[in-house]
């Protein structure tokens, strides 16, 4: 069970970098096509390692969306901080 909620944990910094690594690329009309590509990735990988986990059992399934879930928070408030820290 700590390899899945290790794993969901993972899934979520990887989703976490490529929003941003998108974010970056608004500017241009190519990085649509990222945007559209890496919004495909993240929904399949996530939904990859859920499906997996379920499978395996649900005590997995429930570590992995956990994993998942407590590491969103954790990059969520870490990205907060780190901009409330930058002068204005």
């Amino acid at each position: 069970m700590i390899l899945w909620f290790v794993l969901g944990a993972g899934v979520e910094v990887l989703n976490t970098f490529t929003r941003k690594w998108s974010v970056e690329r608004l500017q241009s009309r190519a990085g649509a096509v990222w945007i559209v590509g890496g919004v495909v990735l993240r929904t399949a990988g996530t939904a990859v390692l859920l499906m997996l986990a379920f499978r395996h059992s649900a005590a997995s399934g429930m570590a992995g969306l956990v994993g998942y879930l407590i590491c969103r928070w954790v990059m969520i408030w870490w990205i907060n901080r780190r901009l409330d820290s930058e002068p204005k």
